[in-house]
């Protein structure tokens, strides 16, 4: 957070408009999440489920010692490690030389 890499995800990161309570976009240029009407003028973005958003919000305020209410399901863990991923390599500008071991 210190170094400006933290996901924006209280607001539009485009618009700074507050976003809706459901499923959102999320934008690696842009570095955030993004509303419905900014959603659909931006290229090369993800989809974010209520789950992940929910997880990702807990991780971001550092509220480690609150369980999720139940284990992450699979595609939950895959989302948010392909969103994560997306970021971290538009912030570096180049991808993660440990990435690829990582998935062998």
């Amino acid at each position: 957070m210190a170094i400006g890499y933290t996901p924006q995800l209280l607001y539009c990161a485009q618009c700074t408009r507050d976003l809706e309570a459901q499923a959102h976009t999320f934008s690696p240029r842009l570095g955030g999440l993004l509303c419905m009407t900014c959603a659909s003028t931006v290229r090369q973005t993800l989809t974010v489920s209520p789950e992940a958003l929910t997880y990702l919000r807990r991780a971001v305020a550092g509220d480690t010692t609150v369980e999720p209410p139940t284990p992450l399901a699979a595609t939950v863990q895959q989302e948010l490690e392909r969103l994560l991923h997306a970021h971290l390599t538009f912030c570096l500008g180049r991808e993660l030389k440990s990435y690829a071991f990582l998935h062998l």
